[in-house]
């Protein structure tokens, strides 16, 4: 809120930012946000956003390690309660996600203009309230809408994958220290 004289409030009101471009937030959804983030915080003298963040963390990885484990191309970064399951190709975008739906899952389709053309893909979208039976049966329907679609790329597991990274970066330090050391001869 703001005060001011009538000529203050009409040229704020035609020429501010926020309502030119957007709608404020409401007062009420504000105080609901600075709530959260207290209980986040823990800010209210308890350790239930402590707890809520390190569920939804486990429940993340969780998700993530077993659709790797079954042949998605998973994007993102580990924890990150937003799962980008690569589907690639515009021609899968709508059988995946209204098999998913049938199935009672809700997925978000990520597709060109917001990606590029050949780079689509769903997000899973996970929460801190989802217990691994839920998470484990999601996970085994998807797997089957991911069978049916031809979306599973990646034949190797979580830690095949692992394993390669570190081969790889051992490898990449041995040349490192290898072109150092010519160096210095030279």
């Amino acid at each position: 809120y703001i005060a001011g004289d009538k000529e203050l409030i009409n040229y704020l009101r035609l020429n501010s930012y926020g309502s030119v471009y957007s709608t404020s937030m409401s007062p009420s959804c504000a105080a609901q946000s600075l709530a959260s983030l207290r209980v986040i915080m823990g800010r209210d003298g308890t350790d239930i956003g402590a707890n809520k963040l390190a569920q939804l963390k486990r429940n993340s990885d969780h998700v993530r390690d077993k659709l790797i484990d079954m042949g998605f191309l998973i994007l993102g970064h580990e924890g990150s309660p937003i799962i980008p399951l690569m589907l690639y190709h515009p021609s899968t975008f709508l059988p995946f996600s209204t098999l998913c739906l049938e199935r009672g899952i809700a997925v978000v389709v990520v597709s060109y203009p917001a990606s590029a053309v050949t780079e689509g893909r769903v997000r899973l979208c996970i929460s801190a309230s989802h217990t691994i039976e839920d998470l484990d049966w999601a996970l085994e329907q998807i797997s089957e809408v991911g069978d049916i679609c031809g979306v599973k790329f990646c034949k190797k597991s979580r830690k095949q994958i692992q394993m390669i990274s570190k081969v790889e970066e051992a490898e990449e330090q041995q040349k490192q220290q290898s072109n150092s050391v010519h160096n210095k001869q030279a």
